[in-house]
């Protein structure tokens, strides 16, 4: 058992490497690395023997559907790329048409910043459309981050460890102007009031009351907001490499995706004559 032990802990080691060498973010290494882990533990011998029904076994543990996809892909990656065996075909399926993300209108944008009270959240909110950030994104700006000057923010190691630079609504500078005054460049740009950084789960909250005081009755969230930002580029024709850019999407095909909403909008579009 201490051999199994030692063979798996090696093993875990490389995944983490070799995903850190592949530049995947660290929240998919550590869960990407918590699933293989798992499954090591459910097989008590070595992985690369299991057979596909055990593996089965293993990915019904986590009854959550979006759970359960994760842990195939960890396991599908450890099969090609660090155990360098074929991935049994229950890891090797066709994915899903992926569904049409969420997009808010500018009036469903601005009913739900007018419920907020709070300037700073407001402002946070603000950003996500007008910037086309991930709430992730938004906590870890810090002051040096935003050019007033120019209207640009720097993001700085983002999803897929690059950094960026998108927009800034002019807005939004008066009241950033306000709140930077005599700060320094390293400080989180905003902060709770003890001083700390807010964290996405807080951000993700705000936005939920937002939205339920507004009455807009979209299943929408904080990437919503990104997702909202993007189409209302390519809307104003905006071309679809800049988007790529300003969302920071190292595929196109993923940028892509707004194009098929645009689509719908236009076939929803009637005289109103």
């Amino acid at each position: 058992m201490a051999m199994n032990s030692t063979f798996c802990d090696s093993l875990l080691q490389k995944l983490r490497e070799h995903l850190l060498m592949r530049n995947y973010s660290p929240r998919t290494i550590k869960a990407y690395t918590r699933y293989c882990s798992e499954f090591c533990t459910f097989c008590l011998d070595n992985p690369s023997l299991a057979r596909e029904q055990k593996i089965i076994r293993f990915l019904n543990t986590y009854p959550d559907p979006a759970t359960k996809a994760v842990a195939r892909s960890a396991l599908k990656y450890l099969y090609a790329n660090i155990l360098k065996l074929p991935a049994p075909v229950l890891l090797t399926r066709t994915r899903k048409t992926r569904k049409l993300p969420t997009v808010l209108t500018r009036d469903q944008v601005a009913m739900i910043l007018n419920t907020i009270q709070n300037p700073k959240h407001r402002a946070m909110i603000a950003m996500m459309y007008g910037s086309g950030l991930r709430v992730s994104e938004v906590v870890k700006l810090k002051v040096g981050d935003v050019n007033l000057a120019r209207n640009r923010i720097h993001v700085r190691q983002s999803k897929n460890l690059k950094d960026r630079i998108t927009v800034l609504s002019p807005l939004l500078t008066d009241y950033l102007k306000l709140i930077t005054k005599n700060r320094q460049p390293k400080e989180f740009l905003f902060q709770t009031q003890c001083s700390n950084r807010y964290s996405v789960r807080t951000l993700q909250t705000i936005f939920k009351r937002a939205l339920s005081k507004s009455g807009i009755s979209l299943a929408a969230s904080c990437h919503s907001l990104r997702h909202s930002f993007a189409t209302s580029l390519l809307e104003s024709g905006v071309d679809i490499r800049i988007i790529q850019a300003q969302l920071g999407h190292s595929n196109i095909k993923t940028t892509m995706l707004y194009t098929q909403i645009t689509s719908v909008i236009e076939e929803s579009l009637y005289s109103p004559l």
